[in-house]
């Protein structure tokens, strides 16, 4: 049997409400339920009808898969023209239907994503024609990119595409998909003075981050955050030898950033930059460290302190020290001076 209720949403549009929609709102405690008259509303009167939920929980919250808000057997048989206004549909405003467990924008885009990494050629015309328009999201003007570059058929396109678009203004999320890219653009040895002073400008005055997101663990933030991800780039671009100044002069500029995850950044591949210039990377690595008191900056630098110890190991004293002060660290400390002292 069919049981539907009618009520209103918060803009007035009259919707169908069920047993799973009571069921979901019974999940939720009534003091925060009651804080939204039309949901009190609905849920009163579904109540009144279905006089409890089976599976009630005060106080915990219903967990489900959102997916895409088209199906997939409908995405295969797309044409370029049904992607387009699939774009315009499925905006930075549009709201799914409550309780719905089709997502939208972003859901979209991921799917327009892995479409066009399956027919790179097919989606071409629509990716340039979306790049030049305004109208459409830059959400699925980067996922038709990421997915061309997934083809990795022609680095030189991802290039182009990316020097379209990356001095745009932006949302920090985009950015953070454009620092991405360069990492590709990176690994096909395709930085050039433009891409690389991008990075330099994200690495010092991007707002990203502006409070720690991850307290337990400031590794896995330095890469999801718009400074960190920016210099973990920067380090990785030692390879270009005209770049080697700049390289140096922005990181110590870096070293005296505010949040420990940005100066991690730095420490984890450091060890790379001992091929441009070992003293140079020395006094970068002393100035990072700083006497820090957080063990994830020790941690980060292990691998870095391998190499460096064996340059210039009566520098790196006061770093032993402070690093043996932490248990889950002297383990690892204590081999590395083992072998520094048998040399």
């Amino acid at each position: 049997k069919e049981e539907l209720r009618r009520y209103a949403d918060s803009d007035g549009k009259v919707k169908l409400f069920g047993y799973e929609q009571f069921e979901y709102l019974s999940s939720i405690t009534r003091s925060e339920l009651f804080h939204f008259p039309f949901l009190k509303k609905a849920f009163l009167e579904l109540e009144r009808r279905h006089e409890k939920a089976e599976n009630r929980r005060n106080g915990t919250t219903l967990a489900y898969i959102v997916g895409p808000p088209i199906s997939h057997d409908a995405y295969n048989k797309m044409s370029l023209a049904d992607w387009e206004n699939s774009f315009k549909k499925f905006n930075e405003h549009y709201e799914p239907p409550f309780s719905s467990h089709k997502g939208g924008l972003s859901e979209n885009a991921n799917a327009f994503e892995n479409e066009v990494a399956g027919r790179p050629y097919f989606f071409l015309p629509l990716i340039y024609k979306i790049m030049d328009g305004e109208e459409i999201s830059r959400y699925y003007v980067i996922a038709g990119i990421n997915g061309r570059l997934k083809v990795n058929e022609d680095p030189t396109e991802g290039a182009g595409f990316f020097k379209k678009i990356y001095k745009e203004h932006i949302y920090s999320s985009f950015k953070r998909q454009l620092i991405r890219m360069t990492g590709y653009l990176n690994q096909n040895d395709l930085i050039d003075q433009d891409l690389f002073d991008f990075l330099c400008d994200i690495a010092l005055n991007d707002p990203d981050p502006a409070k720690v997101l991850n307290p337990n663990n400031q590794i896995i933030d330095s890469f999801n955050n718009n400074r960190g991800m920016a210099v973990h780039e920067i380090v990785r671009c030692f390879r270009y030898k005209r770049f080697a100044e700049k390289i140096f002069s922005t990181l110590f500029k870096v070293a005296n950033d505010p949040m420990d995850s940005v100066r991690i950044a730095s420490l984890i591949d450091l060890a790379v930059l001992m091929n441009v210039d070992k003293e140079r990377t020395l006094q970068l690595f002393l100035r990072l460290i700083n006497n820090s008191q957080n063990v994830e900056m020790y941690e980060s630098s292990i691998r870095a302190v391998q190499y460096l110890s064996d340059y210039n190991f009566e520098a790196l004293q006061s770093y032993f020290r402070e690093a043996m002060k932490f248990d889950k660290l002297q383990k690892k400390v204590s081999i590395m001076l083992t072998v520094s002292w048998l040399k």
